[in-house]
């Protein structure tokens, strides 16, 4: 792991004492870890979100009920692969 100094207001180092001592995080390190990873995972829905707008304006087909249950199966595959992973993390 890489070491990065970070620079921060005396207000940002009063709330990050105040979320170290919650005991969620152990370190600050810990916290700005899971802020990224927070981060990453917004930015995945954001962009997520502008795919599934996108397609709203394309040319849209239509699914059967089989073709439905084996995208929804296969969404949640997929969706259970990253938790797994991101709990792992």
């Amino acid at each position: 792991m890489q070491a990065l100094h970070v620079t921060i207001t005396p207000e940002q180092q009063s709330y990050l004492h105040q979320r170290l001592e919650t005991g969620e995080y152990a370190t600050a390190s810990e916290y700005v870890r899971s802020l990224i990873r927070e981060d990453q995972r917004r930015m995945a829905q954001d962009q997520l979100e502008a795919k599934l707008l996108a397609s709203l304006d394309s040319d849209a087909i239509e699914l059967d009920d089989a073709a439905l249950d084996m995208l929804h199966r296969r969404m949640t595959e997929k969706i259970d692969a990253r938790r797994r992973s991101r709990d792992k993390a």
